[in-house]
């Protein structure tokens, strides 16, 4: 799945940790813009037991921060968290040890009701609106 896109990587992540996903991205007819649900979410996901529903905003590493402001800024994501779903922005990099084969692995920021988000140690970092 090397020349997979972000999105298409995140949806397999996804299955194999048990999700029901569907990406709700949309291309528009003109040009190369994509418009997202809400103004955040490519995907979908959902998965039993757990209740509500996440919206992925899928990128690479590069643009993992970006992002994640994006989130942060659209009102709507502030209702969609209300409503007792959850956000997480997915951000793909090649790792690897120097010397050997690199290997694409993702960075999930998940957020929570007050559109803080939690790093990859699980520390809250607050949000900057």
């Amino acid at each position: 799945m090397s020349t997979a896109s972000p999105c298409e990587r995140t949806m397999v992540w996804l299955r194999e940790q048990g999700y029901t996903v569907d990406k709700v991205e949309q291309r528009m007819p003109f040009g190369q813009v994509t418009r997202d649900f809400l103004g955040f979410a490519d995907i979908l996901a959902v998965v039993v037991p757990l209740h509500g529903v996440v919206a992925v905003q899928a990128t690479t590493s590069e643009h993992l921060m970006e992002r994640v402001a994006k989130v942060q800024a659209e009102p709507r994501a502030a209702v969609w968290l209300a409503c007792h779903n959850r956000i997480w922005v997915v951000g793909w990099g090649l790792r690897g040890e120097q010397g050997t084969r690199k290997v694409w692995v993702p960075r999930v920021v998940q957020f929570g009701a007050s559109l803080e988000y939690w790093n990859e140690q699980g520390k809250a970092e607050a949000s900057t609106k």
